[in-house]
């Protein structure tokens, strides 16, 4: 009877796997002019690429459930149905705050975190230059879980986890480097999970963390950004991926290059990461896979994409 009830149980999770993997989906901006980037969702393997935006200037997408992408627009959030062969649904306008620059979505598809920016309108308080905030899937409970009000800030960039929200900020007080962090939800207690080094002697840190992506169970992040750093504190201008584990406190960097890299996002089994990435030669950036365990032999899975984002 154990063997039955253990082959069974396998029978169930490999099903359960297999479903999952089906359901496994990219959604990424892609550039139609200059002025025009929209929404696009593709599976797993590259195939089957379908726009589910038109004429639109998208700057984020991220899927809020398995059918459901969450993409801003005329900077405001929009719900998109997508079906199963990723034709568009219907879109629903969830905001109408018109400073909206930044998105996130929870694992259970019922939050969404996004930033708010003072340049976009002027709908936000006096002396507020961004403004982190929650809002629950059917626009009815918007909070706002911090304000920042230093004109040196660069955009906040946040992702859930299972325990809160992780964003992008920086240290002012030490050279103005860029920080990642943590506010739970369950007490709203905020904490630095990482720091960039200050480097001597150069002055306040150019520095960049331009997205985040959190794994399924919390333990690990990945970032990607720019080194800039000025003179005499080397690294000009350079892309990177970096892998960090917050419960070891240890991080190990994947990428450094000369190439761009635009957004990042764990690959099922968290074994890959998905990337927009400039080749040399190259006037867009493409999709790419790259190996946690040889990351520099990028794989080409879409071309002419960036701002990716993996439904699993």
């Amino acid at each position: 009877m154990k063997r039955i009830s253990r082959i069974l149980t396998l029978l169930f999770l490999a099903g359960f796997l297999n479903q999952s993997l089906a359901d496994s989906r990219i959604a990424f901006v892609r550039s139609v002019s200059e002025d025009t980037h929209d929404a696009w969702v593709v599976n797993l393997d590259g195939t089957n690429q379908q726009r589910i935006t038109s004429g639109h200037c998208v700057i984020s997408t991220k899927w809020l459930d398995s059918k459901t992408v969450a993409v801003i627009s005329q900077a405001d959030i929009w719900l998109i149905k997508v079906n199963e062969d990723n034709c568009r649904g219907r879109a629903t306008r969830l905001t109408e705050f018109g400073d909206v620059i930044n998105l996130s979505c929870s694992a259970d598809g019922k939050w969404l975190a996004f930033t708010r920016a003072n340049y976009e309108s002027d709908k936000l308080p006096e002396g507020v230059t961004l403004r982190l905030s929650i809002i629950d899937r059917n626009g009815e409970n918007y909070q706002v879980l911090k304000d920042i009000d230093n004109d040196m800030a660069t955009d906040l960039i946040s992702c859930f986890g299972p325990r809160g929200v992780f964003y992008t900020s920086n240290d002012f007080e030490n050279g103005n480097v860029p920080v990642i962090c943590r506010i739970d939800l369950s007490d709203r207690r905020e904490r630095v999970i990482f720091s960039f080094p200050y480097v001597e002697p150069h002055g306040p840190s150019e520095d960049i963390i331009d997205d985040l992506d959190c794994s399924k169970g919390g333990q690990k992040i990945i970032f990607s950004g720019f080194l800039h750093r000025d003179s005499l504190g080397k690294i000009i201008s350079r892309s990177f991926l970096k892998l960090y584990d917050i419960e070891k406190q240890q991080g190990k960097t994947i990428l450094q290059t000369n190439n761009i890299s635009l957004g990042c996002s764990f690959m099922p089994g968290e074994k890959e990461i998905l990337i927009g990435y400039l080749f040399s030669g190259r006037s867009n950036s493409d999709l790419c896979t790259f190996s946690l365990s040889s990351p520099s032999k990028p794989k080409l899975l879409v071309r002419d994409g960036f701002w990716p984002d993996v439904w699993y």
